[in-house]
């Protein structure tokens, strides 16, 4: 009798490729989002199941061969920016989606972009931004802080101490998030075909809840995530979350989160000029 996950249809079924080395051969920086990715896989599976749908992750070394023999739909990883590069080539060329974790250079996201390339990490334009914003000296600038309590962040910060036995950090709330927010998008969009996440990802309606207290979405024009960042020096009670606010001035969230890195009308990345070979599969 065949496994009931084979018995649905291919839109059912959620399949995430972890392009990642073997763990002798991974940085921390690497491990850490391995674990991220890992309990996100675990949550988005519950909580698939009681839809009735599935979610599988596939880890591997080799992009081509997750696309191709592990018949993934997204791809996760980069830890450099060559490898991204490469990453988000395949995926444009085999037409699945590919969600950046550890690359930070603007040109990925300026004259390099990619319409299958989505950024959960921000770009060195986003922190330099930060840095100068917060005017914390000696701050590094972060994703994400093992101290944040408010809009869920202590609860999400428990949940991935009682499974790894240490706290989350920048890389394990990127590969965290990027799962959570690919089962999220499959959900709203009925679908897991990338051309059908795509559409989703890109539309105004997708927002997603990274327990920072504001909505996250990806800027349109260069798919960056719009994210609150956090800024501390070693010896700081608590990070500065920037950017905040203007005291009295009626912004959004999107208008808030948009002073960090690269405005519409400086980017120079052109997603809707075509190239051969972008179609993403589904469409």
């Amino acid at each position: 009798m065949p496994a009931a996950s084979a018995q649905q249809p291919n839109g059912d079924t959620l399949r995430i490729g972890l392009v990642l080395p073997d763990s002798a051969a991974r940085t921390p920086a690497m491990a850490s989002a391995a674990r991220g990715v890992v309990m996100g896989a675990e949550e988005a599976a519950r909580s698939a199941a009681l839809f009735g749908r599935t979610v599988r992750l596939v880890e591997g070394a080799d992009a081509a061969r997750l696309v191709g023999e592990g018949r993934v739909l997204a791809l996760l990883g980069g830890f450099g920016d060559a490898e991204c590069r490469a990453l988000g080539g395949l995926a444009q060329a085999r037409g699945v989606v590919f969600v950046d974790l550890g690359c930070a250079g603007d040109a990925l996201r300026g004259r390099e972009c990619r319409r299958a390339s989505f950024h959960v990490a921000p770009s060195a334009a986003m922190r330099a931004v930060a840095s100068a914003l917060a005017g914390v000296a000696g701050g590094g600038v972060e994703m994400w802080d093992t101290r944040l309590e408010r809009f869920g962040a202590d609860q999400l910060n428990q949940r991935f101490r009682a499974r790894f036995g240490e706290g989350m950090d920048s890389q394990g709330w990127a590969g965290w998030f990027a799962v959570k927010m690919l089962w999220e998008s499959a959900l709203r969009a009925r679908s897991a075909e990338p051309a059908a996440l795509l559409r989703y990802l890109e539309s105004d309606a997708a927002q997603f809840d990274g327990h920072k207290g504001r909505p996250l979405s990806f800027r349109p024009w260069d798919h960056q995530l719009r994210q609150p960042l956090y800024v501390a020096a070693p010896s700081a009670d608590a990070p500065v979350e920037v950017p905040r606010a203007q005291p009295g001035a009626d912004e959004s969230s999107r208008e808030v989160l948009d002073r960090l890195g690269t405005p519409r009308e400086k980017s120079e990345c052109r997603m809707g000029e075509a190239r051969p070979g972008d179609r993403l599969r589904g469409e």
